[in-house]
């Protein structure tokens, strides 16, 4: 029902968001019948990552919010809220230390979450004068990644960079 993401773990399973909830196809699986759902409780996830431990991050726009998803766990019970003020997150990645990167659509900005976070206390504006960034990821040395769609953009944030003047634009004129 209208997958949004995916992402795949060190195993092979395969993850992917749809509807509200999020399912996993573990290797080998070519049917329906052998799909588990993951978590739960999801009002529209989008954009979903995975470390790692096989821990799940769930961008999920209709509730505003990012999720962890712990590794195993298969109940609403155990998700929990990572970071806060989040306005129509779509895509989210994970890098090797655990920092989270989120493209928040509806503030036009990439925000970063730390390791451990669970306020908006420490979640940071990387940088913003995005619009309706969709799609995020970071490489191994730290350089995020951005879909920014109503500009028809692919754009870099280099690594330590936190305001939009160090922002790149890497490839322009998408449709």
């Amino acid at each position: 029902s209208q997958p949004q993401g995916v992402a795949v773990d060190g195993n092979g399973n395969v993850y992917f968001s749809q509807g509200t909830g999020i399912s996993e196809i573990p290797p080998g699986c070519t049917s329906s019948t052998c799909r588990l759902g993951v978590g739960g409780g999801f009002s529209q996830p989008h954009g979903i990552a995975v470390d790692g431990a096989g821990n799940l991050y769930v961008a999920d726009s209709g509730a505003n919010a990012v999720e962890l998803v712990p590794a195993g766990c298969t109940a609403a019970s155990c998700v929990i809220t990572l970071g806060g003020g989040f306005s129509q997150p779509q895509g989210v990645t994970v890098d090797e230390s655990d920092n989270v990167y989120v493209a928040d659509s509806g503030s036009n900005a990439v925000k970063e979450i730390g390791p451990g976070c669970f306020s908006s206390s420490c979640v940071t504006t990387l940088a913003g004068a995005f619009n309706h960034p969709e799609g995020v990821a970071v490489d191994a040395t730290g350089n995020v990644y951005v879909a920014d769609t109503n500009n028809a953009a692919v754009k870099e944030i280099p690594s330590g960079c936190n305001s939009s003047s160090c922002v790149t634009t890497l490839g322009s004129g998408f449709s």
